[in-house]
């Protein structure tokens, strides 16, 4: 799960810092270099659920709030992982329904238009 792959990341910096060399070329791109990430995001887009992204973020925000603030204890972070194991899970049953305004709003994040155009998109 998500707190699994966070557990990862100082090793990860390290070990990427001693691999990469300053001013060395990128390798190339296979020519379907992005195509699994476009994948995702269709799935999403055409989400057809129960749960509305909106309820998503809200139970996740209310995780965090309520678990992961600034004074916590080991237990309400422990409490706080399983419940934001949970909440992931959720996005199995996400629906997503699109507006005029989540349109425009996507539209506009797409074409480089408003730096909180995804912020707005998902939080409408």
């Amino acid at each position: 799960m998500l707190h699994e792959h966070l557990l990862h990341l100082p090793g990860f910096v390290c070990t990427t810092a001693e691999l990469v060399k300053p001013n060395t070329p990128h390798k190339p791109l296979p020519a379907n270099a992005g195509d699994e990430a476009i994948a995702r995001l269709d799935k999403v887009r055409n989400a057809s659920g129960t749960l509305p992204a909106a309820q998503i973020r809200k139970d996740m925000q209310k995780v965090m709030q309520n678990n992961a603030a600034v004074f916590r204890t080991q237990d309400t972070l422990e409490e706080g992982v399983h419940l934001i194991d949970q909440t992931v899970d959720s996005f199995k049953d996400l629906k997503v329904s699109w507006s005029c305004t989540q349109l425009r709003v996507f539209g506009g994040f797409l074409t480089g238009c408003g730096q909180r155009g995804l912020h707005a998109l998902l939080c409408i």
